[in-house]
């Protein structure tokens, strides 16, 4: 085996366990917000200000929160907060109230995070805690990384941006290798350390898995007797991933199409913002999945499926129906309103495209104006395809947007070869605008260009005021992220849309 070949199968390697980590990562978030709320929601006529002793830390409270736990492999434990200090716990008997001290991290939902915290009557044991109101989940730090044996030259850190974070590692983590990640690479190889990176289910959290790239040149160098051991361990590994890949693939894609027909998928949309008078102009649709056993599957994992087995186009199919079904009476209450839908390279490069958007039209009493295509830099890689697809779309009046501009290898040449409407600016640029990182120029050269070829800009992922009036100074029209507003339900965003009228926008 060549030595290009092996550092394919160490790179595939490192992905699948990145990849896995990721996997149980979300599923221990998923777990620890299901708790949460189980909690608050079965506590009965208990007030989170109640005493202590009589109602928060009662025998009847701490059984209840067992029987959360119960149902929740991935957590250890829960108990109740007040006043910064742990009160009680499911795990053991606490003498005295333990101060917290301040929460290493707090993320966009509240919810507070603490690592390391021992507990004097579990001596050499740690957890990791999640809080939000006045309850806390008890999670071990091992339970998402340790899927390898302790001798593996594998290390594992999940690093949260934009503030890169610690959220757990296990050994060799350095922080040059987040900017790196920013920058757009997903494997490099940095002091002899080949590292891969993979984003999670919550986007703004990365796996980064590496190992001495020495480590593989050692098994590769033996005498050549060990040739055969070596290819052995080399198949063997191949054949696993592939195992494990292939039973992924035909198991999701078979609940896919078992979620389609027991229409298990549902929408939420984020609102895109009008950054000079932040009126709330639209949203973007996004699908969601939530199987009938009440587990969630991130868009992560069933979209790249659903583009390999060909289900994608059913998939838009089914978000063209949830649009029609959630926003028709919206639209015809606000006609000035947008909804955004995602199509894939499928979607481009069919021509039914054309006439499935007409049927939401008509279906919906809307007109062109209420509908912008969006496409990733995937969708328009088969240009003379696209290109009849997207003319007819445009000639029917509807508005295109390039999404996710600028993380791919060809931006500019769709730019030139496509005739289009908005440029969505991609989190990662925006996430830096607000820095001294060097993507802060590429951020402000993607907002010249635009500006140079007459095309609107969204920009995504804008968390921060700073980032939302750094944004609006430099001429960018509109912005979505969890600054204004979460992904909601089509209640919660008509709501949002009344709450949001705008002001009158300042003086240029």
């Amino acid at each position: 085996m060549t030595w290009l070949a092996g550092r394919q199968v160490q790179v595939q390697h490192l992905n699948a366990l990145a990849t896995d980590i990721g996997r149980r990562s979300s599923e221990t978030r998923h777990e620890v917000i299901r708790a949460l709320s189980e909690v608050q929601n079965t506590r009965g006529s208990a007030s989170a200000s109640a005493p202590i002793t009589t109602a928060s830390c009662s025998e009847s409270a701490l059984a209840r929160m067992r029987n959360v736990v119960a149902t929740k492999p991935m957590l250890k434990g829960m108990g109740y907060l007040a006043d910064g200090a742990l009160q009680c716990t499911t795990m053991t008997n606490l003498t005295q109230r333990q101060p917290l001290g301040e929460p290493e991290r707090i993320d966009s939902t509240g919810m507070k995070s603490w690592s390391n915290v021992s507990l004097p009557s579990l001596p050499g044991t740690t957890f990791n805690l999640n809080a939000q109101g006045s309850y806390v989940v008890f999670i071990a730090p091992s339970v998402v990384l340790d899927i390898l044996p302790k001798t593996s030259p594998v290390s594992f850190a999940q690093i949260s941006f934009p503030s890169e974070s610690v959220i757990r590692s296990h050994g060799v983590f350095e922080p040059a290798w987040a900017r790196r990640f920013q920058q757009g690479e997903t494997h490099f190889v940095d002091k002899d350390i080949l590292v891969v990176a993979v984003r999670t289910e919550k986007e703004s959290d990365v796996i980064f898995a590496s190992m001495p790239v020495t480590w593989w040149q050692t098994l590769s160098a033996g005498p050549a007797r060990s040739a055969i051991s070596l290819s052995f361990l080399i198949g063997a590994l191949l054949a696993l991933l592939s195992w494990i890949a292939i039973r992924r693939y035909f198991s999701l894609s078979t609940q896919i199409k078992i979620a389609l027909k027991r229409d298990e998928f549902y929408l939420l949309y984020q609102p895109v913002m009008d950054l000079r008078t932040l009126r709330c102009v639209g949203a973007e649709a996004l699908i969601r999945w939530k199987r009938r056993d009440g587990k969630p599957i991130g868009p992560s994992e069933f979209i790249p499926v659903a583009e390999t087995s060909n289900l994608i186009v059913d998939i838009t199919q089914k978000v063209i129906e949830l649009v029609t079904r959630d926003a028709t009476l919206l639209i015809k209450n606000h006609p000035e309103l947008h909804i955004a839908i995602n199509v894939s390279a499928a979607d481009l490069n069919s021509p039914e495209t054309p006439a499935r958007l007409e049927g939401m039209l008509a279906a919906m009493d809307a007109l062109p104006e209420n509908i912008v295509i969006e496409a990733t830099e995937r969708g328009f890689m088969t240009p003379e395809q696209a290109t009849d697809v997207l003319l007819t779309v445009r000639a029917q009046g509807f508005k295109v947007a390039i999404d996710d501009f600028g993380t791919g290898n060809s931006s500019l040449s769709y730019l030139a070869t496509y005739k289009l409407d908005f440029l969505k600016i991609d989190r990662m640029f925006v996430q830096s605008i607000a820095t001294t990182e060097p993507t802060r120029q590429v951020t402000m050269h993607i907002i010249e260009m635009a500006h140079s070829l007459n095309l609107q800009m969204i920009a995504e992922g804008v968390e921060t005021v700073e980032q939302r009036d750094i944004l609006r100074a430099a001429g960018v029209q509109f912005a979505q992220g969890w600054v204004f507003g979460k992904p909601m339900s089509i209640q919660a965003f008509a709501a949002f849309v009344a709450a949001n009228p705008g002001i009158s926008p300042a003086p240029v």
